[in-house]
């Protein structure tokens, strides 16, 4: 998953693509899902849809702001 997700930023960063980062925002140090985030340390929960809605909004808005 580590792997994936630098060639993943790297991709968006060569494409002036913006990438909204989950991982990282939710990730804990044994490199899953916080557990107060979801039950199965990979599938989220109400809190970590949440989490996930506000870094979403926050991508759109920069990508708009890119558009204009």
């Amino acid at each position: 998953m580590i792997a994936l997700n630098n060639l993943i930023k790297a991709y968006a960063a060569a494409n002036n693509f913006v990438l909204v980062n989950y991982y990282d925002n939710m990730v804990d140090d044994a490199k899953g899902l916080k557990v107060e985030l979801g039950p199965d340390g990979v599938h989220p929960n109400v809190k970590g849809y949440a989490i996930m809605e506000e870094l979403l909004v926050k991508g759109l808005y920069e990508l708009m702001k890119e558009e204009n």
